[in-house]
Parts: C-alpha cells; structure tokens; sequence
C-alpha cells in the first residue's frame, strides 16, 4: 500500500519465491522508468515495519481505539478508576483522549435529562394546578419531590452502588410514585372536609385510611425491586438500589409531610370577636 498524505493506493509486486521471501533481494529488483531501469533500493528506503490496514477516523481527525470490558463495574466506577491514570499521562502536541461506548451514552443522556427535567417539572405542576385549582395544593404535592432524592441516595449509600443512568431513571420513576401518595392523601382530606370535619380531624382521619394501602402497595413494590437488586448485575443494580430507599424513607417521609403541610397551610384564622346574647350582662 502507497501512502501519500491522505491518499492511499495499491502496489502490486511480481518476483520469484526467493526475490519474495528476502528483503534484500526485493531491493535489487529493477522498476522501469522514462530513462530506463534502476535498481530499487536506489529510489527507495526498503525496511520492515507494522502498518495499519485500516486508518479509522472520528470526527476527521485520526483516532485508536481501545475498547475493554470490566464485569461487574458501571461505567462511572471505570471513570472514577480510569482517570487518575489518564491524568498522569504526558501526551504529544495534537493529541487527547476521550472517553467513549456506555460512558459516553450515559452522559449524553445524562445531559439530556438535566435539559428537559425541570420542563418536566412544570408540566407537573400543570396538571395539579389544572386538578386541584390550587395553588397551596400544588404546591404540597410538589414538596414531596426532594425527599425521593434524599431516600434514593440512602439506598445508593448502603448498597454501595454509584449513581448511573439508571439510577437516574429510578429516580424519575420515584418522583411519579411519591407523588401519587400525595394525590391521594389531599384528595382524601378533602373528602373529609367535605362531609363536615374540621381541619384537624379530616388530616388525621385522611392519614390513618390512607396508611395501609400506601404503605402495603410501596411494600409490593419494594418486594418486586428486590430479585432486580440482587440479580440485575451492575446495569440495574442501581436502579433498584435507588427505587427501594426511595420508596422506603420517601414514603414514610411523605405520609408524614403531607398532612402537616396541608395542616399548615390550609389552618384556620381565629378570631377573637366576642359574641352578644340578650342575657349578656355589662358590667363596669
């Protein structure tokens, strides 16, 4: 193969089996030319050397790729292990290394979760705001939100596992469970207020129904997460990892949070008017 700069084009040699086999003797075979036949070794420096066949490019520049496969490790723990040996590297002018395969994937979708997450978001309060036709309301429900993260994060802590892109989307699953919890109790508060309690009773009335099937049915699911934590490999193990805390002290958190902050915000004023009667007595 005859490489100039970024072409490259076929040579084709003819000789006997020994011109063939002995380096030497390639270079004493004639190339024929305008002024005759001359010697190959005289216009060309004949030595043995490895060439790619192929010259692989990405993003027009040259590139070699290195490719690996570590079981059991997510692509964020091959970061964390690969970069500090990246770091320590001196490399030439015009060169870098970048990081690809499942590692650039994750961050790609990585990124493009943080884009369009708070979008997301908006659309939830949206639609609560459309339900409900309340502002406080909404605003309850959305509180709950944070606490998926804190109770996700205690599950990645203890299980030991990194947060990937499928932690990610365990989290993103969460946040549309624990809101339910929330749906649920402020639509059952507001069926007690409706038959006539007040403020009090209809939150405490509200938590105590509402417990038992919130608490049974994160349990259900809880117990269907677990064959994927123990069995889900490094892909999915943090998924699950973040779906049982989350489900876990995110729904304790909740059933706590949510009658207090309705409490809170929906209290009645008191007022402190004195009321007449015909016996009321004056006195000085």
């Amino acid at each position: 193969m005859l490489r100039q700069g970024n072409a490259q084009g076929p040579v084709v040699l003819r000789g006997t089996a020994a011109d063939r086999t002995l380096p030497e003797r390639l270079g004493a075979l004639p190339v024929f030319g305008a002024n005759g036949a001359v010697a190959l070794h005289e216009i060309a420096n004949i030595r043995l050397a490895d060439q790619p066949s192929v010259l692989l490019r990405r993003d027009q520049s040259p590139v070699i790729t290195v490719t690996a496969r570590a079981a059991g490790l997510t692509s964020q723990q091959i970061v964390d292990a690969v970069n500090p040996a990246i770091k320590g590297l001196n490399l030439a002018p015009g060169h870098r290394i970048e990081l690809g395969g499942d590692i650039e994937e994750s961050a790609d979708a990585n990124a493009g979760i943080e884009t369009y997450f708070p979008f997301a978001l908006l659309g939830m309060a949206g639609l609560f705001l459309w339900q409900f036709g309340s502002l406080r309301k909404t605003a309850i429900i959305m509180a709950s939100l944070p606490f998926v993260l804190i109770g996700a994060s205690v599950g990645l802590k203890l299980s030991g596992e990194a947060m990937s892109f499928t932690a990610t989307l365990g989290l993103l699953a969460l946040a549309g469970i624990i809101v339910n919890n929330a749906v649920l109790l402020l639509e059952r508060v507001q069926e007690e207020r409706d038959a006539g309690r007040d403020l009090k009773d209809a939150v405490a009335t509200a938590a105590a129904i509402r417990l038992r099937p919130i608490v049974m049915t994160k349990l259900t699911c809880i117990t269907g997460l677990i064959p994927l934590f123990l069995f889900g490999g490094a892909l999915w193990r943090p998924m699950a990892a973040a779906m049982i805390g989350g489900l876990a002290l995110g729904t304790l958190i909740t059933l706590v949070l949510i009658p207090a902050l309705y409490a809170l915000l929906f209290r009645e004023k008191q007022t402190a008017s004195a009321a007449w009667s015909p016996n009321s007595e004056l006195t000085s």
